[in-house]
């Protein structure tokens, strides 16, 4: 699992894009390497993204010297040297709102009810070998633990991955009559360009919130009097992962948390609110240790 959560964790990035490849069957999608570019941080600080084909430097000598590494985040600080250095070595600006391209916001039902409807207007899926449900009714805290078989008392709509001859299990919203697929969606679908685990993931965060236990953050102190530990049980899409690289930065993993970021304690509020109405996640008490 350690290998899937740092994957994942270069595809939000955009280290790495999944996308829908050219002449395969529908759902059909590889991971091709995502081109160099930078995002400005509003510290002046640059963000690097992306990976050269056959293992070639991604910046020129000089910049590659100045580079900080911390997970899978690639951080150059600001200096009257830096746009010459990233221009020389060929990267494209990203504007930070079309990189972080967060959906519209709406609320858990509102969500929900999407994808029931076009759930409800698929034909028959017919039998699925193979096929796993993310189970709602298990702890929000321990996600690895929540995906199993299906059983046969399962009914009812469920994230699920299917698998497909080649490549990676496909992500699908499914409806199940005692423990059998019998429609589903194959997601994403909002578009190809959407990785699927972004739809999959805030979809399981909605079900999550209707069925009244939400998933959380845990958060306490960070290393310094100016930081704020925040811990995440559950994966979130690529564009809440990016918006927590700009303003700040990825710890190494902890037991009992997926993955971790320590954020800047003034930051902090502004990113729970943005959890809040966009995943519909809460906040563990741990907070009000920061905030006495």
């Amino acid at each position: 699992m350690q290998l899937e959560t740092l994957l994942d964790a270069l595809i939000g990035y955009g280290d790495l894009l999944h996308l829908q490849a050219d002449g395969m069957e529908s759902g059909g999608q590889r991971i091709f390497l995502g081109p160099p570019a930078f995002v400005r941080r509003d510290s002046g600080a640059c963000l690097l993204i992306g990976v050269r084909p056959d293992g070639a430097q991604l910046v020129a000598d000089e910049l590659d010297a100045l580079i900080e590494y911390e997970g899978h985040v690639r951080t150059v600080a600001p200096s009257s040297e830096l746009d010459e250095l990233l221009t020389s070595s060929g990267l494209l600006e990203l504007n930070s709102e079309h990189w972080l391209k967060a959906p519209r916001q709406v609320t858990a039902t509102e969500l929900l009810t999407e994808y029931e409807t076009r759930l409800q207007a698929a034909g028959p899926s017919g039998a699925i070998e193979g096929g796993r449900i993310l189970d709602p009714s298990r702890t929000v805290t321990f996600y690895t633990g929540r995906w199993r078989p299906p059983k046969a008392g399962d009914t009812g709509t469920f994230v699920a991955r299917r698998p497909q001859i080649y490549g990676a299990d496909l992500w699908c919203f499914a409806r199940l009559v005692e423990g059998q697929f019998t429609q589903l969606v194959d997601l994403p679908i909002s578009g190809p360009l959407t990785p699927a685990h972004d739809e999959a993931w805030r979809l399981q965060a909605a079900i999550d919130s209707v069925a009244g236990h939400p998933q959380l953050v845990g958060v306490r102190p960070g290393a310094s009097p100016t930081t704020t530990r925040i811990e995440f049980y559950s994966p979130v899409p690529s564009w809440t992962q990016r918006r927590l690289d700009v303003v700040g930065m990825p710890l190494l993993r902890e037991r009992g948390s997926l993955f971790s970021y320590s954020l800047p304690s003034g930051e902090a509020a502004e990113e729970f609110q943005f959890l809040a109405e966009m995943m519909w996640i809460s906040v563990r008490d741990q907070r009000e240790r920061i905030e006495s």
